[in-house]
């Protein structure tokens, strides 16, 4: 039981340090970017749609939480920060 709260733990430290800096880029792209009429309209809305992966990583993570798989989350599975 702790091991699994343990990789749990793992995987959920890692989002949310994904999640977090992922923010914190997106958000000063977006400041820069508002200076450029058109070209930075059209990229903060990539951005955006971007940040709807970070969500479905999330939506993932709880899933695989509540039906006890433990398969890694794509993109930042092959991450580990606690040992």
């Amino acid at each position: 039981m702790f091991i699994e709260t343990l990789k749990r733990c793992r995987v959920g430290t890692i989002l949310f340090i994904a999640a977090a800096a992922w923010g914190i880029v997106s958000d000063i792209i977006r400041r820069i970017l508002r200076f450029i009429p058109i070209f930075g309209g059209l990229i903060a809305s990539v951005l955006s749609l971007l940040s709807i992966v970070i969500l479905a990583l999330c939506i993932m993570g709880i899933l695989n939480a509540k039906n006890g798989k433990e398969t890694p989350l794509l993109v930042i599975g092959g991450y580990t920060i606690i040992k």
